[in-house]
């Protein structure tokens, strides 16, 4: 049995690279459905990290003293479907990381949008993507 902190960290690796593949190929489809292709993909791909970056910076500032809570908080304490497929791929299957012990879903949020701005990113400096 793998130690929790490495499912820990597995579990938030593949959550991470899982949803930014949804992301980017989900904004495929209407970039080349527009006839626009990878230019109109550099710009979804551009608009939408920037989004997820503005709500998970939120989500991940610290509690305020002196209000109720965070301003955005996607926590549920509950995993949703997405989450539980994550549970099934290989190096987590029959090993079940108990919610409580997965990194915060802010913290995926954050970070996943870093990674989609940097396939926008990407785009543009390594494939010469014109904007």
């Amino acid at each position: 049995m793998a130690s929790r902190r490495l499912l820990r960290y597995v579990e938030f690796a593949l959550w991470v690279v899982a949803a930014t593949v949804l992301i980017v190929a989900g904004a495929a489809v209407p970039a080349f459905l527009l006839g626009a292709g990878l230019p109109t993909l550099k710009l979804l791909l551009f608009v939408i990290g920037t989004l997820l970056f503005g709500v998970g910076s939120f989500g991940i500032q610290p509690e305020r003293p002196k209000r109720d809570g965070q301003l955005v908080d996607l926590e549920s304490g509950e995993p949703n479907r997405f989450e539980d497929k994550i549970q099934e791929l290989p190096p987590l299957r029959g090993e079940r990381l108990p919610f409580s012990d997965r990194v915060d879903r802010n913290v995926k949020l954050f970070v996943t949008a870093v990674a989609v701005l940097a396939v926008s990113a990407a785009l543009e400096l390594v494939f010469g993507v014109p904007g």
